[in-house]
């Protein structure tokens, strides 16, 4: 049952591998989460996501707030630039309470503050199953790779910061779907090619709801 619900979530191949993140996100939820959620508990599908990204950027080697040994282990742990505190990841704790994620009323994980924490890897596409992302800050670690067009689903994001990597590629166009976007810093990586047109008129659309728009494309 947890296969068929998340399989909308992750392909089907990378989550029977446990050598991929999704795999190992799979592998911790069924089988090591303290929490022990069912597949149709309402937090099932985000305490996952939650788990992909933590092992698609380097979880357990990032600065702070690492999984630890023991999972009842609630040591408040702070991550740099980061408004609140929380625990560790991948403890018993809910996933609105690790360092760096802040679920406002408590249901929905709305705010990404995992900026300068030593993440590295790449950005997981799965982060768009959690729309009501309102902001999204990875900036000044050592993330790689693309940036996902996925993130073109986040209808509620308001900002979007992944400057000082090392992302490489274009900015993808679906990027200009996002309507309530007023941030987005790109800058100090090594994108190639243009602004996509679709993220340009942002700034004029809706009363030109883009305030600040950096980049450094090649």
């Amino acid at each position: 049952f947890a296969l068929n619900i998340l399989s909308d979530v992750s392909d089907v191949s990378q989550l029977r591998d446990n050598t991929t993140p999704q795999g190992k996100a799979f592998e911790w939820i069924l089988d090591t989460d303290p929490l022990r959620l069912a597949p149709a508990d309402g937090s099932f599908i985000r305490r996952f996501v939650l788990a992909v990204l933590y092992f698609s950027t380097g979880g357990g080697s990032w600065d702070t707030c690492n999984a630890p040994t023991d999972v009842n282990n609630l040591d408040v742990c702070t991550i740099s630039f980061a408004i609140f505190s929380g625990s560790a990841w991948l403890t018993n704790s809910s996933e609105c309470d690790w360092g760096g994620i802040d679920c406002g009323d408590g249901v929905t994980a709305i705010r990404f503050l995992l900026n300068d924490n030593g993440l590295s890897g790449t950005i997981p596409s799965e982060l768009q199953h959690l729309a009501d992302i309102e902001w999204l800050r990875l900036a000044r670690n050592n993330l790689s790779g693309t940036i996902p067009a996925e993130l073109g689903a986040l209808s509620s994001l308001r900002e979007l910061r992944l400057y000082d990597n090392r992302l490489t590629g274009t900015i993808p166009a679906e990027l200009g779907a996002l309507s309530s976007l007023g941030d987005l810093f790109l800058d100090g990586n090594n994108l190639s090619g243009s602004m996509p047109s679709d993220v340009c008129n942002l700034r004029t659309t809706n009363g030109g709801v883009l305030r600040f728009l950096e980049a450094d494309c090649i």
